[in-house]
C-alpha cells in the first residue's frame, strides 16, 4: 500500500538545517555585476581605495625611520676608546617636544684610523650645550662603528 504518497510531508526545522548551502557559479556571480555596472563599480572601489590608501601610509612610515643611529650606551661606554671629534652641525627637533624640552641633534666627524666618519648623537640636555657651536671639539667614545658623546645622556624617541 502506498497510502503514504497521499500525504503532504512536511519538513521540521532540524531537516531544513541539514541542508548544503546553494552553490554559485561564477558565471551568474558575473552576469549580476554586469546587470548592475554602477554598483559593481562602487563596491569594488569601496574596497579598493582603502587597501590603496592602507598600502601608501605603509610605505610611508617604514620609510621614515629614526634618522639618529641606535647605540648601545653601556657597551660603547665601557668597551669603548675615547676620541676627539669635531661639531659640523647642530639640529633642534621642533617638532618633538619632552618635558618643553626639544631634542637636539649634535652632528660631528671624527677620525677613525685615517677614515673620517660622521655621526650624529641626539641629546635633550638644552643646559649642556648651550654653548656648544659648530667647529667646537668635543670628546666621545666609539666602539666597533657606534659613539657616543662623553658628559650628554643619549635621548631615545620611541
Amino acid at each position: 500500500m502506498a497510502h503514504s504518497s497521499r500525504y503532504l510531508h512536511i519538513e521540521q526545522p532540524e531537516d531544513l538545517m541539514k541542508t548544503a548551502p546553494r552553490s554559485v557559479k561564477l558565471s551568474t556571480i558575473l552576469n549580476t555585476l554586469k546587470k548592475r555596472p554602477i554598483s559593481a563599480t562602487i563596491g569594488f572601489l569601496s574596497m579598493l581605495i582603502p587597501v590603496v590608501i592602507i598600502t601608501i601610509l605603509i610605505i610611508v612610515f617604514s620609510s621614515l625611520g629614526n634618522d639618529v643611529p641606535s647605540v648601545d650606551f653601556d657597551q660603547v661606554h665601557s668597551k669603548g676608546t675615547s676620541k676627539t671629534a669635531q661639531v659640523i652641525d647642530i639640529e633642534t627637533q621642533y617638532n618633538i617636544s619632552i618635558n618643553d624640552v626639544h631634542p637636539t641633534i649634535i652632528h660631528y666627524t671624527y677620525d677613525n684610523n685615517g677614515q673620517i666618519i660622521t655621526s650624529k648623537y641626539r641629546v635633550l640636555e638644552e643646559r649642556k650645550i648651550e654653548n656648544l657651536e659648530i667647529g667646537d671639539d668635543i670628546e666621545i667614545k666609539e666602539f666597533e662603528g657606534s659613539t657616543i658623546v662623553l658628559g650628554l645622556n643619549l635621548t631615545i624617541l620611541v
